[in-house]
């Protein structure tokens, strides 16, 4: 039953039938899947006759651009969600997290000091602000982007993400300092 795209075709055209963020994402993402990047586009276009939440559309066009479109455009679509939605902590994540995932570190930090200002939600940025040199550090060893995306939220497990970034960057360290 895998690879039907006859059916997902089918299913992209009812759940466009009355279209919101997500089913417009889902189709966008899919159409561009298949290589059909006008139809995609098409789809996308709807966002502009919905009524979303400010930022919502360019989140999922950021999102759909990231994937199948240039870095440049999808840092400006996440940027230009921050701008429609400032106060709106996932937009403020999705921008941090985009920059950190395309190893924009410094565009990431900037973003974060920035981000801190807002009135709710700065508590999920605290652990990269204080880090900022580990971070910045971390970002030139490889493998080390997915534990840094994983500090753009307050969680419980942040001490042991920074442990392990601090782990990795002392090895990386120890492996290129010349031996006595």
């Amino acid at each position: 039953q895998l690879n039907q795209p006859r059916k997902a075709d089918d299913i992209c055209r009812r759940l466009l039938e009355k279209p919101d963020g997500a089913s417009i994402s889902f189709c966008a993402d899919f159409y561009a899947s298949q290589g059909r990047m006008d139809e995609a586009q098409k789809v996308l276009d709807l966002l502009n006759s919905l009524k979303l939440p400010p930022g919502a559309k360019e989140l999922i066009v950021g999102d759909f651009t990231a994937r199948y479109g240039s870095s440049d455009q999808a840092l400006k679509q996440f940027q230009a969600a921050v701008q429609a939605a400032p106060n709106e902590v996932t937009a403020w994540k999705q921008l941090v997290s985009y920059c950190l995932a395309t190893g924009n570190i410094d565009e990431a930090l900037i973003t974060v000091e920035r981000a801190a200002k807002i009135p709710v939600g700065t508590a999920d940025f605290d652990t990269l602000r204080q880090n900022a040199t580990l971070v910045k550090d971390a970002a030139k060893v490889p493998g080390t982007r997915q534990l840094l995306m994983m500090l753009t939220g307050a969680s419980a497990s942040n001490a042991a993400v920074v442990d392990a970034i601090r782990i990795v960057v002392g090895a990386q360290a120890q492996k290129e300092s010349p031996r006595a």
